[in-house]
């Protein structure tokens, strides 16, 4: 077996042992404008062609404590490959200085971004600069 018969079978080996770049399906809606449908659960909207989108990253969930005290749910596919949830300060509309709390958790996992249970699972915890440390067991049955 000559050079390039090596190399074939090199390259050969690699396409077998490469795997597929896969995309996750993510719920994309906002509580202002799909009102209580993108609550704090929002499984009834997943058959809805207009709230689903194809991902190349993960999915996310925002809860946000408006200013007036009401609690804001935003749902779309974030580009970066972390998972895991933070409580955070968010800016606010309008260019205000003011910042709302708030919780940000991303996941990888198809739909996974309709409600907040899946930050029960030992996942690794994002934080606020999005860094990875060690996974923080939830007691079962608490949610945020």
């Amino acid at each position: 077996m000559g050079v390039s018969g090596v190399w074939r079978r090199f390259l050969l080996v690699l396409l077998m042992e490469t795997p597929s770049v896969t995309s996750l399906l993510c719920l994309r809606c906002n509580s202002l404008s799909h009102g209580a449908l993108c609550g704090p659960d929002a499984l009834s909207l997943v058959h809805n062609k207009s709230t689903v989108e194809v991902c190349d990253g993960t999915c996310r969930v925002n809860r946000i404590l408006s200013p007036q005290g009401h609690e804001v749910h935003l749902r779309d596919c974030s580009r970066t490959k972390k998972t895991g949830c933070v409580s955070k300060n968010f800016t606010s509309p309008g260019g205000r200085k003011k910042s709302l709390p708030g919780k940000l958790c991303q996941c990888d996992r198809d739909l996974c971004n309709v409600d907040f249970t899946y930050g029960r699972e030992n996942r690794a915890v994002v934080s606020a600069r999005f860094r990875v440390s060690d996974p923080l067991p939830t007691p079962a049955g608490k949610t945020w």
